[in-house]
Formats: structure tokens, C-alpha cells, sequence
């Protein structure tokens, strides 16, 4: 009989793969204002698919959990001005995408235009597509909270650093998130042209959610929606239509299935 192979006991830590500066100034803050007992080590990683792809195998190695988040404007851009005799960079991507599914400890996050676009949903629901990044910035001046909003690292580390300005608007940029279909709900489009914002897998993480204070993460809180309507449906039957009543329950499910 061939001997079991034991698992590698990996450290507890995360990893963070990100393609620009202002996702390793935003996740930076977040340690720090957390003060997260396990390590997060936010590493920008040369800015081309395939290094990046690369570090994320290399990183899942050594760390309990690596997330890889991609600002998809650049993608789209690139895309737009490559040769289609080849593989271009939203075909490479989505083969990257497709092979870290079979990771267990690899979380890939889309931000499509970009994580500013993570921002704007703290303060409001919205599935319109920005084809840029500016675009959204643009939005982002409208709100008095950021209407200073510039992107260098020195509007981000200031006193008043931009993830306490948001922090308290945390749970309502986690809903707003969750709403909108993730990269790989619509096959026919895959994120092209429309808006996609995945925080809210990070902060979906048991680990990472208990810390920065949601109470439970997405999946948790969709079981437990899925069990009120079963109650309610029980004790008021005269009152709720039972077909109604599933089809909350099913509509429940279908706004939050990236986490099924």
C-alpha cells in the first residue's frame, strides 16, 4: 500500500498579489488600523499576468491563504490593443483564472475598472460600468468624504487615512459588492464591459471578517436568511404566499452564488 502523503502545515498568514500601488497602500493601512494577529504581506508583483501568476503558485506554498486582486482595466486595455492572431491578455487571464480554481487556499478578486470602484460602493449601490479608472475617480469627487481623493501614497497615509474614512461604511461596500455579478457569472461576457467589484471576498474570510468587525461572513449570513424565510413561512402560513416565500429564498441565493 502506498504511504499517504501528509499535508504541508502552512504558517498562519496571507498573501497579497496585487498589480498596483494603491492596493498595497489600502491592504497596508488595513493591517495596521486592524492590528491582524496573522501576517499580511501585501507583494506587488511585476506588472504582467504571468509573474504575477507566478508568485500566487509560489506564495500558496508557504501561506494559509493567497489573494490575488486585479485592477481588470488593464487587462481590458491590453486587450483592446493586442495582436487577436494571439493569446491576449484577457485569454491568458481567464486561463490563470481557471487553473487556480483547484486551489483551495487561492482567492482571485476582480475589480473591474479597478479597486477605486470598491471605494464608490461604500457610500452607494450602483451596477453602472466605468470604462476607466478616472471615471470612477470622477465619482468619487461627488462624496464629501472623498472629495479630496487623489492617488498617491501620501492622500492615502495621512493622519486620516483613507480605510478609517471608510471603515465605518465597511458592511454597507460588503452588500453593495455582493450584489453585483462576480467575474464569472455572465460566460458570454466574462468582465469586459461591466462593472464587477470582488472585495467582498476578502472580507468574506472567516479569519480576516472576525477581525475588522463583521459579525459573519457572506455565507453564513446567506444561511441564515435561507432558515428566517423557512420560519416565517411556517409560523404564517395565512400571511406569506409559499411561492413567494421561495422565490425570496431563490433570489437569495442567486445574488450570493459565488460563494456557493
Amino acid at each position: 500500500m502506498a504511504r499517504k502523503k501528509q499535508k504541508k502545515q502552512l504558517s498562519d498568514s496571507f498573501a497579497f498579489v496585487v498589480d498596483g500601488d494603491t492596493e498595497k497602500w489600502y491592504l497596508s493601512l488595513m493591517r495596521q488600523h486592524e492590528s491582524l494577529p496573522m501576517t499580511i504581506k501585501p507583494e506587488l508583483a511585476e506588472n504582467t499576468l504571468k509573474r504575477q501568476y507566478e508568485q500566487v503558485i509560489d506564495l500558496a506554498q508557504s501561506n494559509s491563504k493567497v489573494f490575488w486582486i486585479v485592477d481588470y482595466d488593464v487587462i481590458r486595455r491590453n486587450t483592446n490593443q493586442q495582436d487577436k492572431s494571439k493569446d491576449t491578455d484577457e485569454q491568458i487571464f481567464r486561463k490563470y483564472y481557471d487553473k487556480l480554481e483547484n486551489k483551495d487556499n487561492v482567492i482571485v478578486i476582480v475589480n473591474n475598472p479597478c479597486l477605486e470602484f470598491w471605494y464608490l460602493l461604500h457610500f452607494k449601490y450602483t451596477n453602472k460600468f466605468f470604462s476607466t479608472c478616472k471615471d470612477v475617480e470622477k465619482e468619487l469627487h461627488k462624496i464629501p468624504t472623498l472629495a479630496d481623493y487623489e492617488k498617491t501614497e501620501e492622500y492615502y497615509k495621512q493622519k486620516n487615512n483613507i480605510y478609517k474614512r471608510l471603515k465605518e461604511k465597511l458592511e454597507t461596500a460588503f452588500d453593495n459588492s455582493n450584489r453585483l455579478n462576480g467575474f464569472i457569472d455572465d460566460p458570454n461576457q466574462l468582465g469586459m464591459n461591466r462593472a464587477i467589484c470582488e472585495m467582498c471576498l476578502l472580507f468574506d474570510d472567516s479569519d480576516i471578517g472576525k477581525h475588522i468587525g463583521l459579525a459573519t461572513s457572506a455565507r453564513q449570513q446567506i444561511e441564515m436568511n435561507d432558515m428566517n424565510y423557512l420560519y416565517w413561512s411556517f409560523i404564517n402560513q395565512n400571511e406569506i404566499n409559499g411561492i413567494n416565500l421561495y422565490s425570496k429564498t431563490l433570489t437569495t441565493k442567486i445574488i450570493c452564488k459565488k460563494y456557493y
